[in-house]
C-alpha cells in the first residue's frame, strides 16, 4: 500500500509537473499575442504619423506652388500697368523688364516645384542668364531716375553686353553639344556640374557685387548734388 502511495504520489507530482510544462508555451504564447499586438498598435501608430507628415508635406508644396503663381501673376500684372501707364518716365521702362525679370524667376520655381524642369533640364541654363539683367537694371533704373534721361544712352549698353553673351554662349552650347550637356546634367553625383555651377555662383556673387558699388555710389553722388542745392 505504501509502494501504491508512492506510485501515487509520484504520478501525481509528475502531472503536476507535466501540467506546468505545458502552461509555459501558453503563457509564452500570450505574452508573444501581447507584444504582437502592441507591435502592431506601434506599427500603425508610426504609419499614422508618416502618413500625417507627408499629408503635411503635400500640403506644404502645394502652398509653394500657390504662392509662386501668385507672386508671378502680380509681377506680371505690374510689369503690363508700367509699361501701360507709367513709360512716359524713361526710367520706368527699366523697372518694367525689371518686374518682366522677376516675374521669370518665379514662374520659373513655380515650374520646379512641378517637377516640370526634371523632364525639361535646358530650362534652369535659361533662368540662370537673367542674373546678368537683374543686376545692371538696378543701377539703370536708379541712373536714369536720378538723371532724368529720356532715352538710352549708347554708353549704357555695354551693361546688357553679358546678358547677350551668355545666351549667345547657351545657344551654340545647345545646338552643338546638347546631349553632353543634358547627359552632365543627369548625373546626381557629377563633379564637373558641381563645379559648374560652384564657378557660376561665384561670378554672379563678384557681378551683382559690382552693380550693388556702381548704385551706392550713384545714389551717394546725387544725395551730394541735392544737399548742395538745397543749401
Amino acid at each position: 500500500a505504501r509502494q501504491e502511495g508512492d506510485f501515487v504520489g509520484q504520478h501525481d507530482v509528475l502531472g503536476r509537473m507535466r501540467d506546468q510544462y505545458n502552461g509555459a508555451p501558453l503563457i509564452g504564447q500570450a505574452t508573444h499575442e501581447l507584444h504582437q499586438r502592441g507591435f502592431g498598435t506601434g506599427i500603425k501608430t508610426r504609419s499614422w504619423f508618416v502618413q500625417i507628415k507627408e499629408a503635411g508635406f503635400r500640403e506644404q508644396l502645394h502652398t509653394n506652388r500657390d504662392a509662386f503663381l501668385l507672386a508671378a501673376a502680380q509681377g506680371l500684372f505690374l510689369t503690363i500697368l508700367i509699361f501701360h501707364r507709367h513709360r512716359t518716365l524713361f526710367a520706368n521702362r527699366f523697372l518694367g523688364i525689371l518686374l518682366l525679370g522677376y516675374t521669370l524667376v518665379l514662374f520659373h520655381l513655380f515650374l520646379d516645384e512641378l517637377d516640370f524642369i526634371e523632364y525639361h533640364p535646358a530650362l534652369p541654363f535659361i533662368a540662370l542668364g537673367l542674373v546678368f539683367l537683374v543686376a545692371p537694371l538696378h543701377y539703370l533704373y536708379a541712373k536714369y531716375l536720378s538723371q532724368n534721361h529720356h532715352q538710352l544712352l549708347p554708353k549704357d549698353i555695354k551693361h546688357v553686353v553679358p546678358f547677350v553673351l551668355y545666351y549667345m554662349v547657351m545657344i551654340w552650347l545647345f545646338t552643338f553639344h546638347q546631349s553632353s550637356i543634358l547627359r552632365i546634367t543627369q548625373s546626381d553625383h557629377s563633379v564637373r556640374i558641381h563645379g559648374f555651377f560652384l564657378a557660376f555662383n561665384w561670378i554672379v556673387i563678384v557681378y551683382s557685387t559690382f552693380y550693388i558699388i556702381l548704385t551706392l555710389q550713384l545714389l551717394s553722388t546725387c544725395s551730394t548734388q541735392i544737399r548742395q542745392y538745397q543749401a
